[in-house]
């Protein structure tokens, strides 16, 4: 067992280490300038038309697969 003076000396040492690894990892180098944001033209409208026909195809599959006869005969 460690001599207790040791002891003293070396838990707050261990818990100022503890701290200090995720106070140093948090400093940043400062910024110089901040960007802004790039405007799209006049004119220009991005409409996600993609994801709209994809999910309408996705429904009408569903639905299709869904009127399909089961094969189950005379079970019935």
């Amino acid at each position: 067992m460690l001599p207790r003076i040791l002891t003293r000396i070396a838990l707050p040492l261990l818990l100022l280490a503890a701290a200090a690894g995720p106070a140093i990892a948090q400093t940043a180098p400062k910024v110089e300038k901040i960007l802004q944001p790039a405007v799209p033209p006049v004119g220009k409208t991005d409409v996600p038309w993609m994801p709209y026909i994809m999910a309408v195809l996705l429904a009408v599959i569903i639905v299709a697969v869904n009127f399909i006869p089961s094969k189950r005969g005379h079970q019935d």
